[in-house]
C-alpha cells in the first residue's frame, strides 16, 4: 500500500463531498450545526435551548450562543 502518494480511495471519498448532491461539505461546520439546533428548538416550541456539549460540542454551543444570544 502506497501511503505517500496521497491518493487512493480515501482521497476520492473526500473529494466526493464537494461534488455529492447538495455539496455536503458546505454544511459541515459549527454555524450550520447552530442553525440546525435553533431549528430544532423552534420545532419543539421551546423558549430556550437546553444543551450540554462536551469536546467538539462546546464549539457548537459557543457558536449557538453567539448566533442566537436571545435563546
Amino acid at each position: 500500500m502506497d501511503r505517500g502518494s496521497g491518493g487512493g480511495p480515501n482521497k476520492r471519498y473526500g473529494e466526493s463531498c464537494h461534488t455529492a448532491p447538495a455539496s455536503l461539505i458546505n454544511h459541515l461546520d459549527a454555524a450550520s450545526d447552530a442553525r440546525d439546533m435553533e431549528a430544532l428548538r423552534q420545532a419543539l416550541g421551546e423558549e430556550k435551548l437546553n444543551y450540554y456539549g462536551a469536546s467538539y460540542g462546546t464549539l457548537r454551543g459557543q457558536t449557538y450562543a453567539t448566533l442566537f444570544p436571545q435563546h
